[in-house]
């Protein structure tokens, strides 16, 4: 999934967000730089849906064929019900690293860390709730905390696609 997504931002996504900034330095007029966003966007959504499906059915696939593996392995059905919340956890931490890139992409710096802070203190309460709660919860905290961690950064990337032109130009160093 990663190296899906790496190809994806490489390719079809750097070169969106080329043109934008091309567009914003050659003083093009403002309905191309906001066309130029607007393929940032579409490259993004498209981007992030293949990975979605790509990352979920690989998961799919695993959580499926793993009770078949069960016997011949020795698992017991509780290991197999923690496999399968690790599947989750991996798929949560794959979406989570990826959001993190895109925001360093987009130079949010602080945002990134708002992230990572936010997984990092729900990773920390939610792990030691759910061994609190038993071994039938284990792992659950992890994932919790990586659709959190994803919740906030989305709202940060969001915000900062909805407000890119405006944030582009504030950010241009003021010439004499």
């Amino acid at each position: 999934s990663l190296a899906y997504f790496v190809l994806k931002v490489e390719t079809d996504f750097y070169e969106k967000y080329v043109n934008f900034n091309q567009a914003v330095l050659g003083r093009r007029p403002l309905g191309e730089i906001e066309e130029a966003k607007n393929g940032i966007i579409k490259s993004l959504t498209a981007s992030g849906r293949g990975l979605v499906v790509l990352q979920g059915l690989i998961a799919l696939f695993i959580a499926v064929y793993v009770d078949k593996l069960a016997g011949p392995l020795g698992l017991t059905q509780l290991q197999v019900r923690i496999f399968r919340v690790a599947l989750l956890a991996a798929m949560g931490q794959v979406f989570l690293l990826v959001l993190l890139l895109v925001l360093m992409y987009f130079d949010l710096g602080g945002s990134s860390v708002a992230v990572s802070g936010t997984f990092l203190l729900l990773n920390i309460g939610l792990t030691w709730y759910s061994l609190k709660l038993g071994p039938g919860y284990y792992g659950w905290g992890y994932v919790l905390a990586c659709f959190g961690g994803i919740l906030v950064g989305m709202g940060f990337l969001i915000n900062r696609l909805k407000n890119l032109i405006y944030l582009t130009f504030v950010r241009q160093p003021i010439s004499g």
